[in-house]
């Protein structure tokens, strides 16, 4: 009996050990934190826009790849990444191959549409009545959300213009 409980505690703790490392590996191919554009997009298994400018602000951690669980489809993928620091500046890119938002937004406000790779895409705005700031102010979080094919695509900004937020959307280049 002694020697069975001990044989079970070593299995448990071996098993600690390698799930960790085999459960990355497993997913290393498919989600996980990348450093460069072209890695992101080769786990995400459809083709990216990365940003052709940021203004000077840094990229904030990795390029994320991860599954779009909103859509409910188990090939869907989400990629995000984060530029600058919302305590001060900073823009962002969302996008994905589900072709509808991966993320829940706050309540939001409309601010209005602009043409975005030939499509009307929409911004929105923290901001308006059911928030404590106003919508002309540029100390706000901006989304600037488009579909284009199956591909959907949310640009964000803190403390930004919307002419910047839009200038950023505008200039993605494919990776």
């Amino acid at each position: 009996m002694k020697a069975g409980v001990s044989l079970l505690a070593a299995a448990a703790a071996s098993a600690m050990l390698v799930s960790p490392a085999f459960a990355s590996a497993a997913t290393a191919s498919s989600f996980g934190q990348y450093s460069s554009w072209s890695k992101a997009q080769h786990a995400a298994h459809f083709t990216l826009k990365h940003p052709s400018t940021t203004f000077g602000l840094k990229r904030n951690g990795k390029i994320i790849v991860s599954q779009c669980v909103i859509s409910g489809k188990l090939k869907d993928k989400v990629v995000d990444a984060q530029y600058g620091s919302f305590t001060k500046h900073a823009v962002g890119l969302e996008q994905d191959n589900a072709g509808v938002p991966c993320s829940v937004a706050p309540t939001s406000a409309s601010l209005g549409s602009y043409k975005v790779e030939g499509v009307t895409a929409h911004l929105h705005g923290f901001c308006g009545s059911e928030t404590p700031y106003s919508c002309s102010s540029t100390k706000i979080e901006l989304w600037l959300s488009w579909k284009k094919g199956g591909h959907y695509y949310t640009a964000s900004s803190f403390n930004e213009s919307r002419s910047r937020l839009v200038h950023f959307a505008r200039t993605l280049k494919k990776v």
